[in-house]
């Protein structure tokens, strides 16, 4: 049996609301949750900055010994999935790619989407 945590990460507190869900899901695993106060908003900075950020921080919870890694921020996913997922040896995901399918399979939600001004 593993005992490594699932890594997750947000520039702020917004990734508790993935936290959640995350448990619900998976009750038996444990979460490594790394809020990045200090540097928030990620909304403004430069990508190469972020990205940066995005690389430091899965290296600091690979030192708490995590099997995976969730990057709870749309801003960080957008900037820096794709290169973590390059870098790094664990399954690292994003929280774009899964609130947009979710929004689609969801009727009700699909027609409100693409009409938003």
């Amino acid at each position: 049996m593993d005992n490594s945590s699932i890594g997750l990460f947000d520039s702020g507190l917004g990734g508790l609301s993935v936290v959640l869900e995350v448990n619900q899901l998976l009750p038996n695993e444990n979460i490594e949750y790394f809020a990045d106060h200090a540097r928030l908003p990620y909304g403004p900075r430069k990508k190469k900055e972020i990205k940066s950020f995005v690389i430091e921080i899965i290296n600091y919870l690979l030192s708490k010994d995590i099997k995976a890694c969730i990057i709870g921020c749309n801003t960080a996913t957008a900037a820096g999935l794709e290169k973590a997922q390059e870098i790094f040896d664990i399954p690292i995901i994003g929280v774009i790619e899964p609130g947009c399918s979710c929004c689609y399979r969801a009727n009700s939600i699909r027609t409100n989407w693409f009409n938003c001004n």
